[in-house]
């Protein structure tokens, strides 16, 4: 899946991959303007700010994690650790299936791909 610019938005997570920088890891996004977006190394009080223009997103943006998509993943997931029952059409509380269980993750994955929510 192509990274675009236009889908990366403040508190977003992104992985930057850029050895010319000297920038590689997640890096969280501090602020977006119209050609441009900064991010702050996570886990580094001192990092600095790198700058990030619209057109070398492509390629030193290796990956981007939407933070609105995050609670619904981790809801999901949540919800197939403690093998939340599910209702079926007669009203009948049954346990999640192996089936149940994919359906959801995969969901959950493509909310925080940005692909869909879950």
């Amino acid at each position: 899946m192509m990274i675009r610019f236009e889908d990366i938005k403040i508190h977003d997570l992104v992985y930057i991959d850029n050895a010319e920088w000297g920038a590689n890891g997640w890096f969280c996004v501090t602020g977006t303007w119209d050609e441009f977006f900064d991010a702050e190394k996570l886990g580094n009080r001192r990092s600095s700010t790198y700058v990030i223009f619209k057109e070398d997103v492509e390629g030193i943006v290796k990956a981007h994690i939407r933070m609105t998509a995050v609670p619904g993943a981790i809801e999901a997931l949540e919800r197939i650790e403690n093998g939340v029952t599910t209702t079926d059409s007669y009203g009948t509380q049954m346990a999640l299936s192996d089936w149940d269980m994919e359906d959801i993750a995969r969901a959950a994955l493509r909310a925080v791909r940005g692909e869909g929510f879950a």
